[in-house]
């Protein structure tokens, strides 16, 4: 009966040694991420450091398994790479600006390229940059985001995590979730080394689309650390945003500015919430200072209204509607063609003459009217 045991304890061992070899072999074969650092090292006739130019990267030309950092910690200086018409660039994950140093640092995707970011993107991670689409962007995995402005900024030192993503005519931005100014981590999350709730350091950042397209496949989110200094999504022209009808998150603006410029532009969302001072009370324990109280401001520009198409419209509080440079005939028009509207904490902008301009809630079919009498 002993010997049985003994066998039986002995094949028991050599089953978990087994177990554990396996185990061990399994995490050599996995390794971390690896990053190759864009250099402006090599231009071409035309002065541009191409993405292309294997000998502008530290680790080889990116590719679905290296992720990119665009910036550099040591010379101080900012960079400035262009991927090239004809060219189809993909990489794993993509940082901006991603060093500290490196102030004003651009990246341009011209007319007939196109960039395939298979994970997530981090514009102006550390610092301000911009990014000029005139191709096509897309990030379109389940679950990733694209995120307009970084955690790394230092706003109050004038030296934010701002970005201008800058979206051409031929441009085309496909993304699953799009973040402006990124509020916040979940409760939820670790939270070393920032503290139990984390605000992003990014401010003023903005998306403009001048007759590309923008879609937020599962919707956008705007916010700030810092009420004073908004975010904005800015359309204009032949612009088109859309997100899916039945979206996970929807449109939300949590202290920003959605500015539409003229009556060209084609929206298509799925639920739409305005809801400027949700953070108002809210502490950003990595500078322990209140965001503050902010607004959600829907700013109608240029000549002609555009007409929101969305799903379910609540505008819960600190909500402001903005015609200060808007120019239309005399008449009604629809501002938000919505399935249904529950919230309607709506008020002009201070400066407008209210004896010219009147809007009003058609709640039973969803609408937003705005009204002009000059």
């Amino acid at each position: 009966m002993a010997s049985r045991v003994l066998r039986t304890l002995r094949r028991l061992a050599w089953f978990l040694a087994g177990l554990l070899c396996v185990s061990c072999i399994a995490r050599g074969t996995v390794s971390a991420q690896e990053w190759t650092q864009f250099e402006m090292n090599r231009k071409d006739t035309h002065g541009n450091y191409l993405w292309t130019t294997s000998e502008n990267w530290t680790k080889g030309l990116p590719n679905p398994d290296l992720s990119v950092e665009i910036g550099d910690d040591h010379s101080g200086q900012a960079l400035h790479c262009v991927i090239p018409k004809g060219h189809d660039a993909v990489c794993y994950s993509l940082e901006l600006a991603e060093h500290a140093r490196t102030q004003g640092t651009t990246l341009r995707l011209e007319e007939g390229a196109s960039l395939t970011i298979r994970e997530s993107a981090v514009l102006s991670k550390d610092r301000e940059s911009r990014f000029y689409v005139d191709g096509t962007l897309h990030c379109p995995k389940q679950g990733r985001i694209l995120r307009v402005g970084g955690p790394w900024g230092r706003p109050d030192m004038n030296e934010p995590a701002r970005c201008h993503l800058m979206i051409g005519p031929t441009g085309v931005v496909d993304t699953w979730f799009v973040g402006i100014n990124t509020d916040h981590r979940a409760e939820s999350a670790p939270s070393a080394p920032w503290g139990p709730r984390f605000f992003a350091r990014s401010t003023d950042s903005e998306i403009v689309v001048t007759g590309g397209k923008l879609a937020a496949r599962q919707g956008l989110r705007m916010s700030t650390c810092d009420a004073n200094r908004p975010g904005a999504l800015r359309l204009r022209g032949k612009a088109t945003f859309t997100s899916e009808r039945d979206s996970k998150y929807g449109i939300d603006i949590w202290c920003g500015i959605w500015e539409i410029n003229g009556g060209r532009t084609e929206i298509n969302v799925g639920d739409l919430e305005f809801w400027g001072n949700k953070f108002k009370d809210a502490i950003n324990t990595k500078t322990n200072s209140k965001v503050g109280a902010g607004l959600a401001v829907l700013k109608l520009t240029g000549d002609g209204v555009s007409t929101i198409h969305a799903r379910k419209v609540n505008f819960v509080d600190a909500a402001v509607l903005d015609v200060s440079g808007l120019k239309i005939p005399a008449g009604t028009c629809r501002v938000i063609d919505g399935a249904a509207i529950s919230g309607t904490n709506l008020r002009f902008a201070p400066e407008t003459d209210t004896g010219k301009w009147s809007f009003k809630f058609d709640q039973a079919n969803g609408d937003l009217m705005l009204t002009f009498t000059p």
